[in-house]
């Protein structure tokens, strides 16, 4: 009932004082509306002028994507709106100037029209995340309808700065846009003690409220939630017309359609890191109330497009605001050198997180150190490693009030807690818990995979061998015996999570805080090392199968020129502890400067030449397998997409195909 009356309260107040407007006298019996839209720009400011593995096409950077708003104004002048779908604070080392009051301002300037809380707005708590809005007093609303704030003892700072909708008016027609929070177990801790509740009965509520006394004519959700949830709500939440979707990073080069009773209902989403803009048009008529969907279109920001000088000012003081908090050197000086592209990825084993992990150990002296691969925040690219660099790689969460992000803890649990913990980043997707991988430092994983198990059945991990610090051999952990791990904030709330969901009992009382933070670890570990590879932070005996697992890495896919085109050199490991037999791999190239479908189900691949014979493979063996690549015909200059897989059912199906950006204008590559 509480709820209830919250909920009811917050739309009376939303629809009391909020009625914007974008003034225009209605003619026409149909109006043209373009949405404007964008998600996940986790304030990555500026454009990669590289073609690094991280953003192959160097899309991106706000004062480009100001430019390109602007241009895009013009072709439907005042009948548009400009929205963004969450996360537009917290990813990388520029969080850390002002925990995202300097891209709101940013986004005053580039005219957004409202924005949606996204998980990585509001990690440093409701409260702080509300100091933030506050502090920069947007021009525009901050959205985000499902939550109850019902615990906190003085919500009116948090109902200041985040409304549950807004409308506006374009040209005669009413547009009503509701914010949704991201409805995912994983952070609902970080909005303690406020509660995120359910999208479909928030929003449901609201548009019912704006239906029954005729408030607006097209109704939009604004939604950082997966994908797959907001196509969900957009056949389901009553009186929907479209949804801009964020939090998946997904692209979407044509928006999806889906029917809500018996009425279109269009889902979109740009990706991320404002290297897109989406334009979604509606076309609503005056006289049926009908709203169609006119076109849409994905816009790449790139090179062509000239930088907006004022963007451009304000991205340059708050480096400099950084060099002065951090030193003058942060975004210049080489802590070391990186000899190629290290990678992340959300699923599976990647150097880049083996890295990371290994700085933990290095820096704490623990028995062993996790990291998970998806709480690393970008890979390093080739060349001179940059103390911002390696800040990136673990950037999470700059918090205001104590000017650090998550700092390096270590947590002492018995041998058998150590079992079920590990057991459980195995069974997580079978539990619908999408965890990634968990990389490992010190120690050596023996469990059933996938073939062997059919899938992860209970208690995968067959043994767990930990290194001795005096001798370097591998032992076995014993049930009893108290264990030291290095971990950081983020894992240690994703145990406390699983902990409470799942009841497993693991003591978390023996925590100690090293009070270093892991970005500081991670740079001091490349100034110690000096060069980095991939290949010695890669998978292979850190986790090893009990059958075989055939590997693929993007670091050990060569290519070179020749009279025929190019010969790419694959080598194939066996990380398991059995045998593999005989198998081959594919490979498939897209058409070149695939921009807007590049990663998404429209890519187009063709084949290249016949399947790769892999000859069966012993334990810890490697094998070094060529094709050519024929490519006398095409721009060289270009960038294609490249991607290998391995024909074969093994105990690790995440480490079987790879998918590249070879830029193909040198000799060697």
């Amino acid at each position: 009932m509480k709820n209830q009356w919250i909920l009811g309260s917050i739309i009376a107040a939303s629809s009391m004082f909020f009625f914007s407007s974008c003034d225009n006298t209605p003619t026409g019996e149909t109006v043209d509306i373009t949405i404007l839209h964008t998600n996940d720009i986790h304030m990555h400011l500026e454009n990669s002028t590289d073609t690094s593995a991280e953003n192959p096409f160097g899309l991106g950077g706000l004062a480009r994507l100001k430019t390109l708003i602007d241009q895009k104004r013009t072709l439907n002048p005042g009948n548009n709106l400009l929205l963004d779908a969450g996360d537009w604070s917290e990813g990388n080392i520029t969080y850390a100037a002002d925990a995202g009051v300097s891209i709101l301002k940013m986004m005053t300037v580039m005219g957004y029209n409202a924005a949606a809380v996204g998980n990585h707005d509001f990690l440093i708590n409701p409260m702080n995340m509300a100091n933030v809005i506050n502090t920069a007093n947007a021009s525009f609303p901050i959205l985000g309808a499902n939550m109850n704030l019902g615990s906190i003892a003085n919500p009116k700072p948090i109902t200041d700065a985040v409304k549950p909708y807004t409308i506006f008016d374009v040209n005669g027609v009413r547009i009503a846009v509701i914010g949704l929070l991201t409805e995912d177990f994983f952070y609902y801790n970080f909005f303690k003690p406020g509660i995120i509740t359910n999208s479909f009965q928030a929003a449901s509520a609201i548009t019912k409220n704006i239906k029954s006394k005729n408030l607006a004519d097209i109704i939009i959700l604004l939604s950082h939630n997966s994908f797959d949830l907001n196509t969900q709500l957009a056949k389901t939440v009553p009186w929907v017309n479209a949804v801009i979707s964020g939090h998946s990073h997904l692209k979407t080069p044509k928006a999806i359609e889906v029917t809500n009773a018996g009425q279109p209902v269009y889902v979109a989403e740009t990706g991320q890191w404002s290297q897109f803009l989406g334009s979604l048009t509606l076309t609503y008529n005056r006289t049926t109330k009908q709203t169609v969907l006119k076109n849409f279109a994905l816009t790449p920001v790139d090179k062509t497009i000239a930088e907006d000088k004022t963007i451009i000012s304000m991205i340059a003081d708050l480096k400099n605001r950084l060099s002065q908090k951090y030193g003058n050197g942060l975004f210049t000086d080489s802590l070391g050198q990186c000899d190629e592209d290290m990678i992340r990825s959300d699923q599976k084993e990647v150097p880049i997180a083996n890295l990371a992990a290994d700085s933990y150990l290095a820096q704490t002296g623990a028995d062993f150190s996790m990291e998970s691969v998806q709480l690393i925040g970008l890979g390093i690219a080739a060349g001179a490693i940059t103390e911002s660099s390696a800040f990136n790689v673990q950037p999470h969460v700059y918090m205001p009030t104590t000017g650090k992000t998550w700092t390096l803890k270590t947590l002492r649990i018995p041998g058998i807690q150590v079992s079920e913990l590990l057991n459980l980043t195995f069974l997580a997707n079978s539990l619908g818990l999408n965890l990634g991988w968990i990389s490992l430092s010190g120690g050596r994983i023996i469990y059933k995979g996938e073939k062997t198990s059919g899938s992860f059945t209970p208690n995968p991990v067959q043994s767990i061998l930990l290194k001795d610090k005096q001798t370097g051999a591998y032992l076995p952990i014993s049930p009893q015996k108290i264990y030291s791990i290095a971990l950081h904030d983020g894992i240690l709330i994703t145990i406390e999570i699983l902990n409470e969901k799942l009841g497993l009992g693991i003591d978390l009382s023996q925590v100690q805080d090293s009070g270093v933070q892991a970005w500081e670890s991670i740079a001091s570990f490349i100034n110690t090392a000096k060069i980095i590879k991939p290949e010695n932070f890669e998978s292979g005996d850190r986790y090893e199968p009990t059958g075989y697992d055939l590997s693929l890495a993007e670091h050990n896919v060569r290519i070179s020129e020749n009279e025929n085109g190019y010969q790419v050199n694959v080598t194939v490991a066996n990380e398991g502890l059995t045998a593999s037999p005989v198998s081959s791999f594919s490979a498939a190239t897209s058409v070149p400067n695939d921009i807007i479908n590049d990663g998404t189900s429209l890519q187009t691949f063709i084949k290249i030449g016949a399947d790769v014979v892999v000859p069966a493979l012993k334990p810890g063996e490697r094998q070094v397998l060529s094709f050519q690549w024929p490519l006398s015909a095409i721009p060289r200059s270009a960038i294609y997409s490249l991607k290998i897989t391995l024909n074969i059912a093994d105990e690790n199906s995440r480490n079987n195909s790879v998918f590249l950006h070879p830029k193909l204008d040198k000799k060697a590559l």
